[in-house]
């Protein structure tokens, strides 16, 4: 049993969220997706809910998946090659946390003193976002930064952008100040 606490009272977790994150089942339920292709790799973003509410804990998940014979670098990276990221742009009222990668493995290229770590075929990236404040529906912008290597070949810095709508749930009226 894992017991689950935010830094407020007020930040709750979809169903989903709960599931996935605290559990580690795989929901068929999910909110809006995108997908995306380029340089070897394919992106599939998707929100764990369509609707958002106060203070509600959403999870954010990117799945690349990576060609065969590719990867794609994670950290730490010597210099001159490009980690992979990914970012979200920021909404007035929206916190978003650290992304949870997994653990890239190491990897050795022959002839390179350098030591490199990688991922290779299907990656899950979760990002957790929570709205402090009432923002309308919304565009959720997400891109990913990568660069895709195989044995012999890096291949220059890609990156696949994609937006998800996000859509204000029924909140609760707030008093106004006169």
């Amino acid at each position: 049993m894992q017991k689950r606490f935010q830094q407020s009272y007020r930040e709750r977790e979809t169903g989903v969220g709960i599931l996935e994150q605290g559990f580690g089942v795989t929901s068929l339920v999910h909110g809006p997706e995108a997908h995306g292709q380029a340089a070897g790799v394919k992106v599939r973003v998707y929100l764990d809910t369509d609707i958002y509410r106060f203070f509600q804990r959403l999870w954010l998940t990117v799945e690349l998946t990576i060609g065969p014979g590719l990867h794609i670098y994670g950290r730490p990276i010597p210099g001159g090659y490009t980690p992979s990221t990914v970012e979200v742009t920021p909404i007035v009222g929206m916190i978003v946390g650290k992304p949870n990668w997994p653990r890239p493995h190491p990897y050795r290229v022959e002839g390179l003193e350098d030591e490199f770590f990688v991922y290779e075929g299907r990656v899950c990236v979760a990002l957790p976002v929570t709205l402090t404040e009432e923002a309308g529906d919304q565009a959720l912008q997400v891109t990913v930064h990568y660069q895709t290597c195989s044995e012999t070949d890096c291949f220059p810095p890609s990156m696949i952008r994609r937006e998800l709508p996000l859509k204000a749930g029924d909140q609760v009226e707030r008093p106004r100040r006169q």
